[in-house]
């Protein structure tokens, strides 16, 4: 039996890891920081998630997670994309995500897209 109480707070705390992330990044640092593959993973499978949910925003879920990845090159992104640490990370959050209920995780990804852009 899932654990709805500590499901969705894990849920909610990987979309603020995850906005946390990007808003660093479009925060204007003179060198961006580099992303992990595991972070990559996550992002992607929280865009892919969000833009299921809500398919109407899925541009901005896209806008998102190309703040997090500006700066870094196509070859480095195919590399990671093609690790495990990804594979597993994106896995692993796709999984989670595949267990909220529909409504709440609707709430969720609105409230991701809410954070202010600074």
């Amino acid at each position: 039996m899932i654990n709805v109480k500590r499901t969705l707070g894990r849920s909610f705390g990987i979309l603020y890891v995850a906005t946390a992330l990007m808003l660093a990044q479009s925060a204007g640092a003179s060198e961006p920081p580099m992303v992990s593959a595991r972070e990559l993973g996550q992002a992607e499978a929280l865009l892919s998630y969000c833009s299921d949910i809500d398919p109407a925003a899925a541009p901005k879920f896209q806008e998102r997670v190309k703040l997090l990845l500006q700066g870094t090159s196509a070859e480095t992104l195919a590399n990671m994309r093609k690790s495990d640490e990804y594979q597993q990370s994106h896995d692993t959050i796709s999984d989670l995500f595949g267990k909220f209920d529909r409504d709440n995780a609707r709430q969720a990804c609105a409230q991701f897209l809410a954070v202010d852009k600074k």
